[in-house]
Order: C-alpha cells, then structure tokens, then sequence
C-alpha cells in the first residue's frame, strides 16, 4: 500500500521451497544475489506466522528468513518499491504495520543479531545455490 514500509516479501511459486523463494525475492526486489560479495550471511527465523486473508478465506503460514550485507550496501530496488532506508530494530518495528512483521524485528534483534546467540548460529543457513 501507498506510504507503507514493509520487507521484503513474497509468494512461493510452484515447486520452489521458502528458502529458494526467499532467495529469488531477495535478487528480484534488491537485486540481492547469493555469492554478491555485499551478502554476509543468512538465517531462518524460527517463528512462522500464520495470517488470514480474506478474499481467498485461507490461513496462511509466512515463514521469515534474515540476510545480512556489508556496511554500506545499497540496494537496487525494484518497480514494487520506491525507497529504502537502513533502520534500527526499534525503528523498525515502529516502521511496519503487521504484528509478525514487528516480531520478525525482534526475534532478528535477539537470536540473530546478539553477539554469542546460541539460536543464530543454529539458525543461519548455508549461502546455498541462488534461486
């Protein structure tokens, strides 16, 4: 929606998994690829969120992934988006909309982001092959 500020985010295409989806929504929107030297790593986020949508009565579970890039990376952004800006966890979470949106920022802040996390190390995935 107009005015709003939202991850990246994405459907899977059929017969592709979360992972490989999350991948192609990472080059597709930022043109963020797998092996770019700016991609520092990757991780999945434990928690899934389930969510309604109403025109297709479904729920629906969004399993949410974490990629971290080099200081200073810019990111080309794709018709979908007309800004990008590097924030804070806090900031971020006042920024988005969605409550598992705002949990995403938390859960990132506390087991990935945190020095010695024992879940981030357990939760990081390998650079893998890109979409």
């Amino acid at each position: 929606m107009l005015g709003d500020w939202h991850p990246i985010i994405g459907h899977i295409e059929g017969g592709e998994s979360a992972v490989d989806c999350a991948r192609r929504e990472l080059a597709e929107e930022v043109s963020l690829i797998a092996g770019d030297s700016a991609w520092l790593g990757f991780w999945q986020l434990e928690q899934v969120h389930p969510y309604y949508i109403a025109e297709i009565d479904a729920i629906v579970l969004s399993p949410r992934f974490a990629a971290r890039v080099t200081p200073g990376w810019t990111p080309r952004l794709n018709h979908e988006h007309d800004d990008a800006r590097w924030v804070g966890f806090e900031a971020a979470r006042e920024m988005f909309v969605w409550p598992g949106q705002k949990a995403a920022c938390s859960e990132i802040a506390v087991e990935i982001a945190r020095v010695g996390s024992l879940a981030g190390d357990r939760l990081r995935l390998e650079m893998a092959r890109p979409g």
